[in-house]
């Protein structure tokens, strides 16, 4: 006998009429009627699912019991059973669905294109009419799966926004990441215009259960930016862009979360509120990431030890919650009467301050507090030790010490202030590893980034003295370069270092010049370039050319933090040293047989490590200030520790290479050190061997508790593998 049904055990419900398409011109009261009949249609579809479920897991049951007993007709009836099971709750589940979108009052929209697909996803689509000032929305490009394929409509924005809409779009290209190592094909990709925009998306993102990824410079390390089969929200076309005078220093800026670094640097120096200010706010390394991920992630740079980490300066920003409530914080905004309000305020604000990416909603703007640059000397510096092919110059250890007492000392001054540095060490074969003796010797290449402000004009001879005299008496570097801009440009530090290993110095003076001379002719007016033989500003350069060449390869990076803010002793460092020689990296004869880039004479294989400085005057006189104010953990920290790979994304024939690498990275980010000094890790260099609490430690707990209560997303469809849920 087959299982007794439960008394509350409905059949399948007949298909009901999908509800009439409404007016676009239907009342505000008819649409909120309308509310109360969508939740209880959201419920029914609850029960109507359990039902079928039951049904067909009773019936299941049953011919599972009799089977031993009949004929191998059974499987085809279970097959069948599933398949009309499987169907009558698509068809109901359709049905209903279709109900729910109509009563969803959503405002009226314009259409924006036709996709084939089932009859509930045109519903959803015809419904999607967004207009915005006249502007329809910018557009959908959709996979092929399902026939869900749609070349968009999308319009030009104005030429003084610097975003071109992608030329003759397509899925393929659209979908992929900077790190090439990761293959997603997201479900859509949505280019919203507008916050409210930004909205529809999430609200559409519930109804259908899909997760939602945020993208903008798409510069992610894990690749968590996009997911196969999410709703991937592009900030693309989000280009606001304002400027406010303050009594401060700076002002403020507000932004829209589209604007990656090189787009932000044309803005400023066109806009009419910006173009004769030479301000700045605290900036990455690399052109091409997008200002929100950084912030939100923390976001070291070159002005870290000026001005903190970027997160320090936020001071407000509108969030998409997720339900698609869409909240504007501010530090400066009133909440009379409301104490629930401004603990909501304050909370998400705190989180938003370097507790990782879309946790907590989807950001659509920030104001972030700028400063100036207009009465200092702005100077890119690079010092070379133990350069391939050349004698040694040091041992790395003499090196690493005297660069973190430059770091930790209280030496800046007008003359000299070391805005921002970070330590690059490339790692080497070694068939075994070697001893903590051997690591006080060892003659690693290392090269000494810094960005630094002065009231006095430097020569390259005046400043290769100076680091030889006051900074490396005991290490003499063998080469020093240094790099002077003026203009609108001065304080962006861009910088040609990333996965480059040079061979010789880093650019000659008759070859540097021809350069610049072609990428003159090549891209319109200049800006000038100091000639390091006299120090002047002499040579015309378009701004491009001083970016760093950050262009799209397969990686995986992890990083550790230094646990002390005076940084590491000796032995710590010789251990660390120790894990700069792997038989996992590739030999010399695998580079020379490897193959290379024609272009920038990159390695195939770059393995490397880099020391991020965060200790400076900012944190020493603002550290306890910072812990109160921003979820990044760090503010005890000497530096970030950061393992990276990087490889050529066409060079198939190094794939032993590449795994053999990414192996000596993950074996980094498991180490434990026995000699001490290291404590979590960065989120914006995400590793999926780290733990998600490692990132925020202390912070951790009350980050889930935000999350759990003010990000309205009970479903986590603001997740991904390292989010807060």
């Amino acid at each position: 006998m087959p299982p007794k049904r439960s008394s509350n055990t409905k059949p399948a419900a007949k298909r009901t009429k999908p509800a009439a398409k409404r007016s676009s011109n239907s009342s505000r009261s008819t649409r909120s009627t309308r509310r109360p009949a969508a939740r209880a249609q959201l419920r029914e579809l609850g029960r109507m699912v359990h039902s079928v479920h039951e049904d067909t897991t009773n019936g299941l049951v049953h011919l599972g019991d009799e089977f031993r007993n009949h004929s191998t007709n059974f499987l085809l009836e279970v097959t069948e059973l599933h398949r009309v099971a499987t169907i009558g709750l698509r068809r109901h589940i359709t049905d209903l669905a279709e109900n729910i979108v109509s009563n969803l009052a959503l405002p009226p929209r314009n259409e924006i294109g036709t996709p084939g697909g089932n009859q509930l996803f045109n519903k959803i689509l015809s419904d999607f009419k967004i207009t915005t000032s006249g502007q329809t929305f910018t557009g959908f490009i959709f996979n092929d799966v399902g026939n869900h394929l749609l070349t968009p409509e999308v319009p030009r924005i104005e030429p003084s926004t610097h975003w071109t809409p992608p030329v003759n779009p397509t899925y393929e290209t659209c979908r992929k990441m900077h790190n090439r190592r990761f293959d997603f094909r997201p479900w859509v990709i949505a280019y919203p215009k507008t916050t409210e925009e930004v909205s529809w998306c999430v609200r559409l993102a519930k109804v259908l259960n899909r997760k939602v990824r945020v993208r903008s410079g798409a510069h992610d390390h894990a690749g968590e930016s996009n997911a196969t089969d999410a709703l991937l929200i592009d900030c693309s076309a989000l280009r606001q862009i304002e400027y406010k005078k303050t009594d401060e220093d700076g002002g403020l800026l507000t932004i829209g979360t589209s604007w990656k670094f090189i787009e932000l640097f044309r803005a400023l120096g066109e806009q009419p509120e910006t173009k004769d200010l030479e301000i700045a706010i605290p900036h990455g390394t690399c052109q091409s990431v997008g200002v929100d991920g950084y912030l939100l992630g923390g976001g070291w740079g070159p002005y870290t030890r000026k001005y903190g980490m970027c997160c320090e300066s936020l001071v407000a920003a509108t969030i998409v919650l997720g339900d698609g409530e869409i909240v504007e914080l501010d530090d400066n905004k009133s909440f009379a009467g409301h104490p629930e309000l401004e603990e909501r305020n304050n909370k998400l604000l705190w989180a938003l301050r370097g507790g990782g990416g879309p946790s907590y909603g989807v950001v659509t703007s920030m104001t972030i507090k700028a400063f100036s640059v207009a009465s200092t000397h702005n100077y890119t510096f690079l010092v070379h030790w133990n350069l391939p092919d050349k004698p040694a110059d040091a041992a790395t250890l003499d090196i690493l010490w005297g660069w973190q007492e430059l770091l930790v000392q209280d030496t800046d001054s007008e003359d000299l202030y070391l805005t921002g540095t970070n330590m690059q060490i490339t790692a080497k074969y070694s068939e075994k590893p070697i001893t903590i003796d051997q690591a006080k010797t060892a003659t690693l290449e290392c090269q000494f980034y810094g960005y630094m402000q002065s009231k006095r004009k430097w020569t390259e001879a005046e400043f290769s003295e100076y680091v030889k005299r006051e900074w490396f008496p005991n290490c003499k570097p063998g080469e020093v370069e240094l790099h002077r801009t003026e203009g609108m440009v001065t304080h962006f530090y861009f910088s040609n270092w990333a996965r480059q290993r040079r061979t010789c110095k880093g650019r000659h003076l008759d070859d540097v010049k021809s350069r610049y001379e072609e990428a003159v002719k090549q891209r319109g007016k200049p800006c000038m370039l100091m000639n390091p033989q006299t120090g002047e500003n002499e040579w015309p350069i378009q701004v491009e050319y001083l970016l760093e060449e950050d262009r799209p390869d397969p990686h995986m990076i992890t990083s550790r933090m230094c646990s002390e803010p005076t940084g590491l002793t000796k032995d710590q460092f010789c251990y660390y040293i120790t894990t700069l020689h792997s038989d996992l990296l590739p030999t010399p004869a695998d580079h020379k047989a490897a193959t290379a880039d024609p272009i920038m004479g990159r390695n195939p294989v770059a393995t490397y490590c880099n020391f991020n400085g965060i200790a400076g005057p900012w944190y020493r006189k603002n550290r306890e200030i910072s812990k109160k104010r921003c979820s990044f953990p760090y503010q005890d920290s000497c530096y970030v520790i950061q393992y990276q790979t990087w490889w050529e994304a066409a060079a198939v024939d190094n794939q032993r290479l590449h795994n053999r690498a990414m192996d000596w990275i993950q074996v980094n980010a498991r180490r434990v050190w026995p000699c001490g000094g290291l404590k979590g890790s960065f989120i914006s260099f995400k590793n999926s061997e780290i733990p998600e609490e490692d990132y925020f430690l202390h912070n951790y707990d009350e980050l889930m508790k935000i999350k759990k209560r003010y990000s309205n997303d009970p479903t986590n469809i603001l997740r991904s593998r390292k989010s807060i849920i």
